[in-house]
């Protein structure tokens, strides 16, 4: 993984370097859009970084109480030993995971992952081997924001315009609470980071969506890293609506964060975990959060625990704390196995990979706002564990933590509504959004592995001991509604309901997916088996007599049955595998699963992501870029037009282009927005300054002419006052002037408001608000995530993307977009009265009318018809005015792909003698990110 961190690290330095540039060299408005796409990438680079660290896994996830704790026992332990075990390599004792650690009575756990590994860690105190995973504050934002929008119907909206001014409020009060320099635990990038999550997981939600829209988080992150931790709540709770419950919540595990110095791992004994009655991994310590010292130890004195609290090493040292808030933090639990489950060959997977066990999902509690807040402590805390268990999900697929995916199923139908949809997104986000995509994978897969299996998602049937029940009870002749029930109705069918990717039928382009497994244990198969043994364990010594012909019947059944067929890759080997003595069927399917956690799949997952940030950042960069060398950029620019036609010619054929140009408007609340912030803040003040008012400055013109200063307002400059005043005083130096001056009545900012005003792009406020205005535009839809991109236009490479917007921002300097919204603008900016003219509405829907003008024609309106590209379909120039049966899309496609070659001309035209500098070093920074 060496090579991989040495091209994140390029990648790095050359956004780094291409921030400076920015800052430094690019236009206000194109500064807006660049630096949050460039940080964006820096972020995503940085996680990639951090993924090369990450050790395969494979994951087992899928509905509460389907049989994972029973599987993860199979799979973390040698086939010679009756039972999993746990190692403490301190103390050389082992613990029965299942009987002494597990929660007992099929309890879940807490909602956190349970990680088993052979890998010994280095430097953990030999007193606490277990090491935790904490989550952090940025976290318990994402988690209660989850939990509260995914499990609240009817939340209560507040008015927009209310919710702006609590926000304004807030956001002055936490100013006056910021310290110099910021607190080490949350930083800029995490807090946008919230915001990204937020907006791909909830953006339909209206307290989200309303907050992005007001720049919430841009604002939060220039506060959030400055103000201590039990203040930056009264920020973070308008995103659960600013509920006592999550506040309260919030601030007490925050508190325990600060207990643990705000750490992101922890140590901790088996004393955490044994006896489990008490274990921080058991869902009862949630509800005993509330429970005083003495009232939790009076409830468990029989365990012989005579303290709540737990000692903790965090960063080093050691700090006491209440394993109830302990048990709320950690995101991840790490067990030890022993080393003698490597000598059991099957097991080798576990060289190369972990095991993760994720907490089982659960359908959404759906509680209504207004019985929500009336719910006593423990219901409004499932609100809290169905986000954690979500977002832990989330977590693990979008830092590349899950390598290998293992479904488990129990029988019956399965009412988890949301687990179809994360399936999905998770086999298109690793292994591709099609059958074709898929079978490349695959292939490239086995390329590199040398190996006949490459397929990383598993579905494991389990409970599969029903199925001799329901065997058992009806003829031969209706063995095969069994298998449609498990096979079709419970997964194929419940998985791919109402999807486009009817992946278990088309897996690739061509075969369905035939990764499907079953499993039985031993346990509850005892009235089919001779067995010998007692509670816990049990030895089968063959089928029993009187079910050979029935077990016969189902397994001819089994293995000419149409479902089975279709989704088992070898039923025969399937079958005769479960149905061994002392077998569950997880033997079939290990020669499945090693083959794919091998450690180069992961790194050419990680490499190709940091390819595809490469080039975005690349064509990023590319768009300010102008060479000496016209044919080279020309030649550039017609391969990237040929590309862009072939996107826009889909989306056309699939109806798309209208939805997709009006993604690239300018909504209103952007508009008004930016025009309430100019309004507001600093773009008023100049605008103050810069105006001239007779009548007002009349009483100060009649004060300097009485000390023999003629002064014309407005036409007079401030430097001739100045010399005037230094004339008739006597007095050289300006600064004491001005002091002298002020004691007799005359104020700096009056002789500027006085003065004769020297309008220029750079100090006039109506230019400085369509900045920021074109600015907030480009932000907008530079935006826009992957997956949207995806969903709803087929856009699968982001660069294709990038080079549309580049167009855009190209376009509007060639065509004049500035320029126009300054004229347009002008006079209702001007006139802004906060008594007498508030035209928030009117000055939005001009801005918002000329930006989407130029959106909807790409600028070309503005340009002489004679002048325009031909349509070839007509013959006549695009945007015909009157043209009857005009295609518009067709015409803004023509208009798209013409536009890359035009701007190039344009750009050699303009006089660039004074950016060579500048564009030495954004070649230089180029050429650096594009060295391997």
């Amino acid at each position: 993984m060496k090579d991989i961190v040495a091209k994140c690290q390029i990648v790095g330095r050359g956004i780094s370097s291409a921030l400076r540039w920015m800052e430094e060299f690019a236009s206000e408005e194109k500064q807006r859009a660049s630096l949050a796409k460039l940080k964006k990438l820096n972020r995503e680079i940085k996680k990639l970084e951090r993924a090369t660290h990450l050790k395969p896994a494979v994951a087992l996830f899928g509905p509460s109480q389907a049989g994972k704790s029973f599987m993860v026992g199979l799979l973390a332990k040698s086939s010679s030993d009756e039972v999993m075990y746990v190692a403490d390599d301190a103390t050389g004792k082992m613990y029965d995971f299942t009987d002494q650690i597990n929660p007992p009575g099929g309890k879940e756990s807490t909602g956190l992952v349970t990680r088993f590994t052979v890998e010994r860690h280095v430097g953990q105190p030999a007193d606490k081997p277990i090491m935790v995973k904490l989550f952090s504050q940025v976290d318990l934002v994402k988690i209660i924001a989850v939990g509260f929008h995914k499990n609240i119907i009817e939340p209560a909206t507040c008015p927009r315009e209310q919710l702006l001014g609590e926000v304004e409020k807030v956001l002055a009060d936490l100013r006056g609470e910021m310290r110099e320099t910021p607190y080490p635990e949350i930083d800029e990038d995490q807090i946008m980071g919230i915001k990204e999550y937020l907006s791909m997981k909830l953006g339909d939600k209206y307290i989200i969506r309303t907050l992005d829209e007001m720049s919430f988080w841009e604002r939060a992150a220039e506060i959030l890293p400055y103000v201590s931790w039990d203040k930056r709540y009264e920020l973070l709770q308008f995103v659960w609506g600013k509920h006592d419950f999550f506040n309260d919540l919030f601030i007490l595990l925050s508190r325990g964060l600060s207990t643990l110095n705000f750490a992101n791992m922890a140590y901790v004994g088996f004393d955490a975990l044994v006896p489990r009655e008490v274990s921080i991994i058991d869902v009862s310590r949630y509800s005993e959060i509330k429970e005083s010292e003495e009232e939790w130890c009076r409830k468990n004195a029989r365990t012989g625990v005579r303290t709540k609290s737990l000692e903790v090493s965090a960063g080093g040292k050691l700090a006491n704390i209440d394993r109830t808030i302990l048990s709320a933090l950690i995101s991840e639990l790490v067990l030890t196995l022993p080393t003698n489950v490597l000598e059991d060959h099957s097991r080798d997977f576990l060289r190369n990979a972990d095991i993760l066990d994720f907490p089982g999902e659960r359908s959404a509690d759906m509680f209504k706002e207004r019985d929500f807040v009336v719910k006593g402590f423990e219901d409004q805390l499932k609100v809290f564990l169905r986000g954690r268990v979500s977002y832990l999900f989330d977590y693990y697929s979008l830092n590349f933590g899950i390598s290998s995916l293992c479904l488990v199923l129990g029988d019956g139908n399965h009412e988890v509504a949301q687990l179809p949809h994360l399936i999905l997104e998770w086999i298109h986000g690793i292994h591709g959004e099609s059958p074709e995509a898929r079978a490349r994978k695959e292939s490239d897969t086995k390329m590199l592995t040398g190996q006949d299996y490459a397929n990383p998602l598993f579905v494991i049937l389990s409970k599969f001991n029903t199925a001799f029940d329901k065997g058992n009870a009806m003829k031969k002749e209706g063995y095969y509604s069994i298998w449609n029930g498990r096979f079709d109705d419970n997964f194929s069918q419940a998985y791919t309901k109402q999807m486009t990717d009817v992946w278990t039928k088309k897996w690739t382009d061509k075969d369905s997916f035939k990764n499907v497994f079953i499993l039985r244990n031993p346990m509850f198969s005892k009235a089919y088996f001779k067995n010998r043994g007692g509670e816990t364990h049990v030895w089968e010594e063959g089928l029993k007599e009187e079910f050979e012909v029935m077990m016969s019947y189902m397994r001819e059944s089994f293995l000419t049955d149409e479902n089975v067929r279709s989704l088992v890759d070898k039923p025969e080997a399937c079958w005769d595998d479960m149905i061994q003595p002392n077998h569950s069927g997880i033997d079939y399917m290990m020669p499945y699963l090693t083959p794919v956690t091998d450690p180069r799949i992961k790194k050419k997952q990680i490499e190709d992501a940091v390819e595809q940030v490469r080039k975005i950042v690349l064509n990023e960069l590319e768009q300010y870029y102008v060479g000496g060398n016209i044919e080279v950029e020309l030649s550039k620019a017609k391969k990237n037009a040929l590309q862009t036609n072939l996107l826009i010619g889909k989306m056309i054929s699939e109806q798309r282009t209208g939805k997709f140009i009006t993604a690239l408007s300018c909504p209103d609340y952007v508009a008004r927005r930016v025009y309430q912030e100019f309004v507001n803040g600093q773009f008023a003040v100049q605008k103050e300054v810069s105006q001239v008012n007779v009548s007002d400055n009349q009483v100060l013109v009649d004060l300097l002419d009485s000390y023999g200063i003629q002064v014309v307002p407005g036409k007079t400059r401030y430097e001739e006052i100045i010399s005037q005043l230094k004339t008739v005083t006597d007095i050289d130096d300006e600064k004491m002037l001005l002091e002298v001056i002020g004691e007799a009545g005359i104020d700096e900012a009056d002789l500027h408001a006085l003065a004769f005003y020297d309008r220029t792009k750079e100090n006039d406020p109506v230019y400085q608000f369509v900045n920021r205005l074109v600015g907030e535009w480009l932000r907008h839809i530079d935006s826009m995530d992957s997956s949207r991109l995806k969903e709803e236009f087929c856009i699968v490479n982001p660069v294709a993307f990038v080079q549309v917007v580049g167009v855009l921002k190209d376009n509007y300097e060639r065509v004049g977009l500035k320029e126009r919204l300054v004229d347009a603008l002008r006079s209702q900016v001007e006139s802004y009265d906060v008594s007498r003219n508030q035209n928030f509405e009117l000055v939005t829907r001009i801005a918002s009318s000329v930006i989407n003008q130029f959106v909807f024609s790409l600028g070309w309106i503005w340009v002489p018809v004679s002048e325009r590209p031909v349509q070839k379909s007509s013959g006549t120039p695009i945007f015909t005015p009157g043209e009857e049966g005009m295609d518009i899309a067709q015409s803004w496609r023509t208009g798209l792909v013409e536009s890359f070659v035009a701007n190039v001309y344009f750009k050699s035209k303009v006089d660039n003698k004074s950016n060579l500098k500048s564009m030495s070093k954004l070649g230089e920074i180029i050429h650096s990110i594009q060295e391997d």
